[in-house]
């Protein structure tokens, strides 16, 4: 009934890809997500330090701060 035609066999290809292709963009995908999360986390590590760092100058600051 169904014979292996070249309709049949270019329908199957174009359907195989898209199945693969979302596939593979799917994990791709994945790995950008989760490096931005990653990124995400050492942006805030670095920005906590920073606030550190500006408190602590502040502080030796008050000081001078007084003398003038």
């Amino acid at each position: 009934m169904f014979k292996k035609n070249l309709y049949l066999r270019i329908v199957g290809t174009f359907i195989s890809v898209v199945i693969i292709s979302l596939f593979i963009s799917y994990l791709i995908n994945s790995l950008f997500f989760h490096r931005e999360i990653f990124i995400e986390e050492e942006v805030t590590k670095i920005t906590k330090g920073v606030a550190e760092i500006v408190e602590i100058t502040q502080e030796n600051k008050i000081p001078e701060l007084l003398k003038t």
